[in-house]
């Protein structure tokens, strides 16, 4: 047996108005004993187990709400083949989050083998119940059932219904036996009054007379029961304060006249001060203009002229700054090549391995460099993934289903945690990526729709 040709799978969603939808249905077909809702068979139970056998198959499967749809799948074993209980469990509890994967890629990512390994299974006896019921309290009892269930014991009942031990039956226990109660045993209270004369002690002479318990009746009733009187509170003396305000204020007028002679001059004391507001006017004032003369003296090898003096000054006017110039090497946004870029699409849903050497447009090497960043809504919204039928590659496109149902949830870091991990490669292997997301899956997942544009 290869391939795991040893198991069935079946995943079905049960719509409100009754109407099946098959959504994974892998090997032989399972047909139980068991038929009904076993949810409807109890008050609040989140999820039901029920053990039955199919054909040369001993079969388990669970029963879920997800919204206002029944999640029911069941796992197949064929009777005489080793698994662990562990991967039976965490199996079907990831079918009713309905997940994006095969069956063979489930069986891959909990661990199952594609080669059965034979047990030891013994005969099996006729049950003697057509139908039990078992509780459990932890996962851990939840394995041991299933343990014993599909190593050929556990044969009391020829189907057991397992469910929390907090779940109540809708019906009397009467219609459905339970096998084993839950850790905690039912019991009854007996109300009737119990009655019971025990002999009083005898007094024992050794006991002091504060440690003993009975009541001391040899007190004398004359004696003067002792009350606790208030302590006398002890009145302040006016004389007092008034004594204390005349040293205060004496002592703060002897700091203002006595406190700064004692204090020594310091180096800025023997500074002399100067008024300078005259300064300051005569500076500011204008002289009148004085009549311009002009003379000249002519001699026999000179000529002298004087020159009127202006009354104002001129002010040299700063040089305007030069404008900065924007540079003419500019980088100009890269203009989009559709050649190239059909290219990188063609490669991008035919290959597996996306290696960043063989991208040439800059559209999809910003693409690639996206999961490195780790950014989740940025990859969600991009072009490939966004517009409808441009992204064929199944392994990527379930990467971004993952990345978007971890959004807002638990497992959120450790997704971003799987991207990182590709910041600076030149390689990614999306099959390998789908299998490490599908490993931290939250079991609250986010099921609002992908963005679409």
């Amino acid at each position: 047996m290869t391939d795991y040709s040893y198991i069935s799978l079946s995943v079905t969603l049960l719509h409100p108005d009754g109407k099946a939808e098959k959504l994974i249905s892998f090997g032989q077909e399972i047909s139980m004993q068991f038929s009904g809702n076993p949810l409807e068979m109890f008050v609040n139970a989140d999820e039901a187990f029920v053990f039955d056998t199919s054909r040369n198959q001993n079969t388990v499967s669970i029963w879920a709400k997800n919204g206002a749809n029944t999640v029911t799948a069941t796992l197949g074993i064929d009777k005489g083949c080793k698994v662990k209980p562990q991967a039976i469990i965490r199996l079907l509890r990831e079918c009713v989050t309905l997940p994006g994967l095969k069956a063979e890629e489930l069986f891959e990512v909990f661990g199952f083998h594609t080669v059965a390994s034979p047990i030891c299974y013994p005969v099996e006896s006729k049950p003697a119940l057509h139908r039990a019921m078992r509780t459990f309290t932890s996962t851990a009892a939840l394995v041991d059932i299933v343990s014993s269930r599909f190593s050929g014991g556990d044969r009391e009942a020829a189907i057991i219904i397992a469910v929390d031990a907090t779940a109540v039956p809708v019906d009397e226990e009467d219609t459905i036996i339970r096998l084993r109660t839950a850790p905690v045993p039912d019991f009854e209270v007996d109300a009737t009054e119990c009655v019971t004369n025990r002999p009083e002690p005898e007094p024992d002479p050794q006991k002091s007379f504060y440690t003993d318990p009975k009541s001391q009746t040899y007190i004398e009733e004359d004696e003067e029961e002792y009350v606790a009187k208030p302590k006398k509170r002890r009145k302040n003396n006016p004389f007092v304060i008034i004594l204390l305000v005349i040293i205060a204020l004496a002592a703060g007028w002897a700091a203002v006249h006595f406190l700064p002679a004692l204090v020594p001059a310091s180096d800025y004391a023997h500074i002399e001060s100067t008024d300078v507001t005259a300064i300051a006017l005569n500076e500011v004032q204008v002289a009148e203009p004085e009549p311009v003369v002009i003379d000249t003296v002519h001699h026999e090898d000179t000529f002298a002229t004087v020159v009127p003096v202006p009354d104002t000054v001129p002010v040299s006017q700063p040089e305007p700054l030069p404008v900065e110039q924007p540079a003419e090497t500019a980088q100009q946004p890269a203009k989009a090549d559709p050649d190239a870029e059909k290219a990188d699409l063609d490669y991008l849903n035919s290959s597996a391995v996306w290696k960043r050497s063989q991208l040439k447009s800059p559209k999809y090497l910003a693409l690639f460099d996206l999961f490195g960043a780790g950014n989740i809504t940025d990859i969600v919204n991009a072009d490939y993934f966004a517009v409808p039928g441009r992204c064929t590659n199944r392994d990527a496109d379930k990467v971004v289903t993952f990345l978007w149902q971890s959004y807002h949830t638990d497992t959120q870091h450790s997704n971003v945690r799987e991207l990182k991990k590709l910041a600076g490669k030149n390689e990614m292997d999306m099959h390998a990526l789908m299998n490490n997301l599908a490993k931290v899956r939250s079991p609250k997942p986010n099921l609002n729709p992908r963005p679409k544009r």
